[in-house]
């Protein structure tokens, strides 16, 4: 265990995501503090390439054994933000941010996600993908529109953020498109360039369209060819 200018790593130096951590914290050019952290514990070279970004306090990553990161962009600027990854979690290729205060991604056990994934967490949302779950390639989750709708007539602003709950053994074809507020059943398929509104997705069900709408219902799917 170390600390290194004041990031917390726990793990081996043979990775060179920790050299990367090591250089931007040496040339200053990024606002780090003492109360972000990275906790990796016994990745056995399974995390590596990876950038991470702080820019804020008290903001956490904890990436759990077994999992296989490579090659993202990890981004969580604000307070009091987290990202957790769980066991045997594959993720590569993709960006990740996670901003404001009190947002939080959280990633079971045993996700699969495909390449160029980009996934922002803001206004103190929550992101919850459950265990066993697989992402095609080029998948969109936000839990926030990024900027305000405001209504004339009360100067009220109209959309807020909103969290996204993705139940167990959710399979996302590629290119779909996950917006906040959406409330997602296990065991359901959403089919390629799907836009998944906000509302309630019906568990062993398969969806698709713009916005997708429920088109089979009574079924499961599996990784392996029957």
């Amino acid at each position: 265990m170390g600390i290194i200018l004041g990031v917390n790593l726990i793990g081996t130096f043979k990775d060179k995501m920790y050299f990367r951590i090591y250089n931007q914290l040496k040339s200053k050019s990024h606002n780090f503090h003492i109360s972000n952290k990275i906790h990796l514990k016994n990745t056995g070279g399974g995390v590596k390439g990876n950038e991470f970004y702080f820019s804020g306090v008290r903001n956490k990553i904890i990436i759990d054994k077994a999992a296989q990161i490579s090659n993202v962009k990890f981004e969580i600027i604000g307070e009091d933000n987290e990202i957790r990854i769980g066991k045997g979690v594959i993720l590569r290729n993709s960006i990740i941010h996670v901003g404001d205060r009190h947002s939080r991604l959280i990633i079971k056990d045993s996700v699969d996600v495909g390449v160029d994934a980009k996934w922002t967490v803001l206004e103190g949302a929550k992101v919850q993908i459950g265990k066993g779950c697989m992402f095609s390639t080029n998948s969109h989750i936000l839990s926030s529109d990024s900027h305000s709708i405001v209504k004339l007539s009360s100067n009220i602003r109209e959309n807020k953020a909103a969290n996204i709950i993705i139940g167990e053994r959710v399979w996302f074809g590629e290119d779909v498109t996950c917006l906040k507020g959406s409330i997602i059943e296990s065991d359901s398929i959403f089919g390629c360039k799907s836009l998944i509104t906000a509302g309630k997705y019906k568990k062993n069900a398969v969806y698709a369209g713009v916005p997708c709408k429920k088109i089979r219902e009574n079924i499961y799917w599996e990784v392996k060819r029957i």
